[in-house]
């Protein structure tokens, strides 16, 4: 076929225009071309805009591929002279299916693979292959390519989504948040991927405020955690509701520890109020459970509001422990101190008297003292001696046989301890 010309002013053709040049052109391939004399394709136009108009309030683009068509439409599906837009693709079913469409609402939201919804600026959807598939379905890919000259990738690269915020009234926008995917291993056989969360403080700088590692390690303010979960700072356990005013023994929080099957808790931890008062105090509960599978974890000791340790060792149920608050082992000989805990020194008051002095100070002079004194021939009992020497800060104590006689024991051991 020879090439045709159709010259712009030539009413008869339909096209119509001020000046003589061409304006389409069909060459001998059937080529058509607006806006240019050499088509290099079936249709090939040439110019700022492309309009099509349709007076009914839409338009139909359909790219037919034999009995599978891909189309394009446009239309007014608002009732308010909106114009959306859709493009449909034909897996070689009996219907098109959607694969984009873009909604007018709130400037435009766009949606992959499922209809438009007035929720949300972008939805992207994708059916399951099957109803019985049990893996998830990819949705989206964020890829970056490689650009290392060298053998290896170096750590850090990857993906990122950024997210801005408003940062003023005249549409400035800062960086507030970014989610990356990144290389863990400078390596370019090596896939080891990690997860980063960023946060922006008032700078606009973001920090790495949480990674999950390849092998599934969670660290909260440090990037290389070395446990299931490291947190570095302070941890608050809150119930998930607060009351000012619980009731007695409520439960706040709760650690259990699982190593079964079945989810037995076999140890807990447990935060619980002791009153009902104004849910200002608290306790500390330990459990553990024991070698029946059957039994749930007992509580074994707690720690209460006043800072009592109470446990149960023999007891059947937990009572209040008292503790040693000072204890010494003294050769008697030489009045060196051979071992001992709270204490500093214990110093000569005369014969078969001794001097207990305390590294840190008792509460109150309300203690009791116990104590041995023995060597290979002997064991003689100690007292305080008098009561008026039971200070705070120390006690004398005398050794005294069965006569109630000061006794000195030769290469004797004197063992005192003190309990509140």
């Amino acid at each position: 076929m020879a090439l045709t010309k159709i010259t712009r002013g030539l009413l008869n053709t339909g096209v119509s225009d001020s000046s003589d040049a061409t304006a389409i052109t069909i060459d001998a391939n059937e080529n058509v071309g607006i806006g240019t004399t050499s088509p290099s394709k079936k249709l090939h136009v040439k110019g700022d805009e492309i309009i099509l108009e349709d007076p009914g309030g839409g338009f139909k683009l359909e790219l037919n591929a034999d009995t599978n068509p891909v189309t394009i439409t446009a239309n007014d599906n608002t009732g308010a002279n909106y114009c959306g837009f859709k493009l449909k693709t034909n897996n070689g079913g009996a219907y098109p299916v959607t694969a984009m469409d873009v909604y007018p609402h709130g400037g435009a939201s766009v949606a992959f693979g499922a209809g438009a919804r007035t929720d949300t600026q972008m939805l992207i959807s994708r059916a399951p292959s099957s109803a019985t598939q049990t893996t998830p379905e990819t949705i989206l890919v964020l890829s970056t390519p490689c650009t290392s000259t060298s053998s290896n990738i170096p750590v850090g690269q990857g993906p990122r989504i950024v997210f801005e915020i408003p940062d003023d009234q005249a549409g400035n926008k800062a960086t507030g948040a970014a989610i990356a995917a990144l290389k863990e291993i400078d390596s370019d056989v090596n896939s080891q991927t990690s997860l980063a969360f960023y946060t922006s403080d008032d700078d606009e700088t973001l920090d790495q405020n949480m990674s999950i590692l390849s092998d599934g390690k969670v660290g909260i303010g440090t990037t290389g955690p070395n446990e299931k979960l490291e947190v570095a700072g302070n941890l608050t356990l809150t119930p998930s509701t607060k009351n000012n005013s619980p009731s007695a023994n409520a439960t706040i929080s709760n650690i259990n520890f699982v190593g079964r099957t079945d989810n037995t808790v076999v140890a807990k931890i447990e935060a619980i109020h002791n009153d009902n008062a104004n849910g200002t105090d608290g306790q500390i509960l330990f459990y553990t459970a024991d070698n029946t599978s059957s039994a749930a974890a007992a509580e074994k000791m707690r720690i209460d509001s006043t800072g009592n340790l109470k446990f149960n060792s023999g007891f059947g149920s937990v009572g209040t422990a008292y503790g040693v608050r000072a204890w010494v082992n003294v050769n008697q000989t030489t009045h060196n101190i051979r071992d001992s805990g709270n204490v500093t020194s214990v110093s000569d008051e005369g014969t078969a008297l001794y001097k207990i002095n305390f590294s840190s100070s008792m509460p109150d002079t309300n203690y009791a003292l116990l104590g041995t004194a023995s060597n290979e021939n002997n064991l003689v009992g100690i007292d305080g001696h008098p009561p008026s020497t039971y200070t705070t800060s120390a006690v004398e104590v005398r050794i005294f046989d069965a006569s109630n006689v000061g006794q000195e024991l030769t290469n004797g051991i004197l063992n005192v301890v003190i309990i509140r």
